[in-house]
């Protein structure tokens, strides 16, 4: 059985002198012949496929940084510095996620933190009072 890509065990015949109109040298071909025609990409537009513009991509939204820092400053008292902390980076956040067009969440981390912020600040300023006015009516 002859394989057509295997060497010949006899020279090839001499190639004619190449001039303005030479062309492939004759003899075996150049490539092996196929069946098949070459695979092809399907057109721009084919039926099921819709054009688009431009490339679409899929971004997922993401929680807001300064309404889980408000969050978590209000949990951590500190002596009401977290308190005023809070509060400061709940008003930031809600006005951040407001102006994201829906692409930052976490409102309900900076609403949290908002309130708790104040509750917690009041509270310290209604225990100073307190004490104020208790030390002003000793003896």
């Amino acid at each position: 059985m002859s394989n057509d890509w295997e060497r010949p065990s006899s020279p090839p015949p001499a190639a004619p002198p190449a001039g303005p109109s030479a062309g492939p040298p004759a003899g075996r071909p150049l490539a092996p012949p196929s069946a098949a025609p070459p695979p092809q990409w399907p057109a721009v537009g084919a039926p099921g496929y819709a054009p688009r513009g431009g490339y679409v991509v899929a971004r997922t939204p993401s929680t807001n940084g300064m309404a889980i820092a408000s969050f978590v400053t209000s949990i951590l008292w500190l002596y009401g510095i977290g308190s005023i902390l809070a509060i400061v980076f709940g008003a930031i956040a809600i006005r951040q996620i407001n102006a994201s067009n829906g692409w930052s969440t976490g409102k309900g981390f900076a609403i949290a933190g908002l309130v708790i912020g104040i509750v917690s600040l009041s509270a310290l300023v209604a225990f100073v009072v307190f004490l104020v006015a208790l030390a002003g009516s000793g003896p």
